[in-house]
């Protein structure tokens, strides 16, 4: 689908499409993606479906006080705006925020929980709210896995073969995340036994890049745990 080029072409986009499509995207927000959304006619086809049965309601109550502020001219493929107050209006109430409130009442559902990390360590009854299905929009459970284990941690990856090799994951190191294939860089590179145990810094290491295959295993390790580790190596 090409970008709307004519103000004709605006105007159509924006009573057509959008506000099935700002309806489809808060129903993702809530309730997550289905196959359908994948398919971009299909995701389309329901935009174009949802806006034509709501501008046919939009109609019947207010008829032609939509067109406030506009003059159209289908022969020459152009659409005045006389009124930008009037026209801005309609826009933001009937093709932004009442899409929007409709998605919400269908599909909001959430449910309170406790705050997490540090502050919900501090203030136990501090709740915030979730969405009450567990959607999440983080695409993979490789970004999950990072996003949560955050700095200050080892990581060590067996490779196919059964090697190990890993490392400390600080300031500094980075990480790929989707859609860019999987790899990280340590900051600081260890030696490791043939059982997994991290032995001691690599000396002269100024970092350690890994490509992870498929068959590769990788694990965060707690701190506490690995200094024990370290002590018994």
């Amino acid at each position: 689908m090409g970008v709307p080029s004519t103000t004709f072409a605006i105007a159509t986009f924006v009573a057509l499409a959008l506000p099935g499509l700002i309806f489809i995207a808060v129903r993702k927000v809530f309730e997550g993606a289905r196959s359908s959304d994948r398919d971009t006619a299909t995701v389309l086809a329901q935009a174009l479906l949802f806006s034509t049965v709501l501008n046919a309601a939009y109609f019947w109550l207010w008829g032609s006080h939509l067109a406030d502020g506009l003059t159209v001219d289908p022969a020459a493929d152009v659409v005045r705006v006389t009124d930008p107050g009037a026209v801005g209006a309609n826009v933001l109430m009937f093709a932004v925020l009442a899409p929007l409130a409709i998605s919400l009442i269908f599909y909001c559902r959430i449910q309170w929980i406790s705050v997490g990390g540090w502050i919900g360590k501090r203030i136990p009854k501090l709740k915030r709210p979730a969405r009450r299905h567990g959607y999440s929009p983080v695409p993979n459970g490789w970004d999950f896995a990072w996003r949560t284990a955050g700095n200050g941690s080892f990581v060590r990856v067996k490779r196919s073969d059964g090697s190990w090799i890993g490392g400390w994951y600080t300031k500094g190191s980075f990480v790929s995340t989707y859609p860019e294939a999987r790899d990280l860089f340590l900051a600081q590179q260890w030696v490791m036994t043939d059982r997994g145990a991290f032995v001691e810094p690599v000396a002269g290491s100024t970092g350690l890049w890994l490509s992870v295959t498929d068959g590769d295993v990788v694990e965060w390790r707690n701190t506490s745990e690995e200094e024990d580790d370290v002590k018994r190596a």
